[in-house]
């Protein structure tokens, strides 16, 4: 009972601050092409159920399991907007990459020594321009960019430092197959990928993944 308490709980939460920073946005920006019918609300609600339950079975009720709702919250919420808009507002980056620093300070107080999180903190300074280089010659949108790095922090404090190089670059290949994949009947039917596809919730599909499957 307690623990379907808490799995209920917190997918609640994230539909809450989902529902409300949709329909933020949608008051904002009123050229925006946001919408948010029952079906979308029902299908992220049962996503939600899912991702927080399996969650919480591999972490349980702990510090990384309450982080790691941040990341759902900001994986669903940029996934969305981005499915709807082709568009990631900056400042859902700024917070996700901000909750991934605290986390990641989290895991040097209470988790990995200092000399690891020192030597983690040189690779993502490096994965971190990569990613810039890549947005620099337009193999994907700057959104997608910073959501990269909002991500590595998360994989940086999840992971041991000297896993972090290969965790960072199979992660990105695997999200660049996940895109492909899902594309295949586009590509079957010889149709070029649009530039405007939505590239977001192919990466939220495969950091939930990775997080569940790889770490041990």
């Amino acid at each position: 009972m307690k623990n379907f308490l808490i799995v209920f709980v917190s997918s609640i939460l994230i539909q809450v601050f989902f529902s409300l920073t949709v329909l933020a946005y949608k008051k904002i920006d009123k050229k925006t092409k946001l919408s948010m019918t029952r079906m979308h609300l029902a299908v992220i609600y049962m996503l939600n159920v899912l991702q927080t339950y399996l969650f919480y079975r591999k972490f349980h009720m702990s510090g990384i399991y309450i982080f790691l709702l941040f990341l759902l919250f900001y994986l669903l919420i940029t996934s969305y907007i981005d499915y709807q808009t082709q568009f990631i507002y900056r400042i859902l980056n700024y917070f996700g990459i901000f909750i991934g620093m605290l986390f990641y300070l989290f895991q040097s107080v209470y988790g990995k020594n200092n000399a690891e999180m020192s030597g983690s903190l040189i690779i993502l300074l490096i994965y971190g321009i990569c990613q810039w280089l890549f947005v620099k010659i337009k193999a994907f949108g700057a959104g997608d960019g910073y959501l990269f790095v909002g991500i590595s922090f998360y994989l940086a404090a999840l992971f041991d430092t000297g896993r972090l190089p290969d965790i960072l670059m199979t992660h990105m290949v695997y999200c660049f197959l996940l895109f492909f994949l899902l594309h295949i009947p586009c590509l079957a039917k010889k149709n070029k990928i649009s530039n405007n596809q939505a590239f977001s919730p192919t990466i939220a599909v495969n950091t939930v993944l990775y997080i569940l499957i790889v770490l041990p």
